[in-house]
């Protein structure tokens, strides 16, 4: 007649199984599947004119980069609402690693912090 609310039939506790381990599989499907894709993106555009040099977070949303288009370097100020551009600046190579004063190998630390701090000034 009525049937105990509190008891699970044999068959609906299999359909339950069957639709999580399904759910799962679909899951991991799709994580493996946007993996490979990705990959395969990085693979087949990767970007050779591009480059970022140097970023600085000023503020929670604002930063200052030094980009690299080509052979050019340009100070990029970014904030949540826009990005500005600057005309070609000279800017340290960073080809050469040297010693910096702390005895840690690496791009010219010293010099690109003043060339940044005398860019902060011009902002100011």
């Amino acid at each position: 007649m009525l049937k105990d609310v509190n008891t699970i039939e044999a068959g609906t506790f299999g359909e339950i199984i069957t639709s999580l381990a399904i759910t799962a599989g679909v899951l991991y499907l799709t994580y493996w599947t946007t993996r490979k894709l990705a990959r395969q993106v990085q693979k087949t555009a990767p970007n050779r004119v591009l480059h970022i040099v140097e970023k600085i977070q000023l503020a929670r949303d604002r930063q200052i980069a030094v980009l690299k288009v080509g052979e050019s370097h340009f100070l990029v100020g970014i904030t949540a609402h826009q990005i500005q551009f600057s005309q070609p600046i000279d800017y340290p190579s960073t080809a050469a690693a040297t010693t910096t004063p702390d005895n840690t190998t690496g791009p010219d630390a010293a010099g690109a912090e003043r060339f940044f701090t005398k860019w902060l000034n011009r902002l100011k």
